[in-house]
């Protein structure tokens, strides 16, 4: 094993940001993720969004990272969280949307279903959100999830999301 590396099934995580700067909390999300033995293999482009359920002045940018690791669902989800806390997001106080410097979500581990207390795989709002759903497109383009069987192309156009993400950022580089 190499970092928490073994497994050639991808993962997906839908990333999002509204506070300080965007871009650069996307980039270290990926230097962390990868010292804790997340590869990210490819990145999204990076869209911008208005705030979806809650009010906010500052507009998110938010993109999926296409990851590997052996790492268990859970103690993926743990690292996600540990990643979240290092770049400054701070324990929610209620279960109202809010603003927030960095969220991490684990949309699909493996071709794999949880639902439990603590994670719910696939993500249960993934056909709610544009925001995730076209960068998610852009990197698999094609049913995913054999389990459940999502069309995401078909999704997309049947969201319930009114907004149009705009591109501000191409896929970002990583090694």
């Amino acid at each position: 094993m190499l970092n928490g590396l073994e497994s050639n099934e991808s993962i997906y995580l839908g990333v999002g940001t509204n506070l300080g700067n965007r871009l650069d909390n996307i980039r270290l999300a990926i230097q962390l993720l990868e010292n804790e033995g997340v590869k990210v293999l490819r990145t999204a482009s990076i869209y911008e969004t208005k705030a979806v359920g809650f009010k906010s002045e500052d507009d998110f940018y938010n993109t999926v990272f296409e990851v590997q690791t052996s790492f268990s669902a859970i103690d993926l989800l743990k690292i996600t969280q540990k990643t979240e806390s290092k770049i400054g997001r701070k324990p929610k106080v209620s279960d109202n949307y809010e603003s927030r410097i960095i969220d991490l979500d684990i949309l699909y581990y493996k071709n794999e279903v949880f639902n439990t207390a603590e994670l719910t795989i696939p993500h249960p709002r993934i056909q709610l959100r544009k925001f995730v759903l076209i960068p998610l497109n852009e990197l698999i383009n094609s049913k995913l999830n054999k389990a459940i069987n999502l069309d995401l192309a078909k999704l997309k156009n049947t969201s319930i999301d009114e907004m149009e993400p705009i591109i501000v950022h191409k896929p970002l580089l990583v090694s």
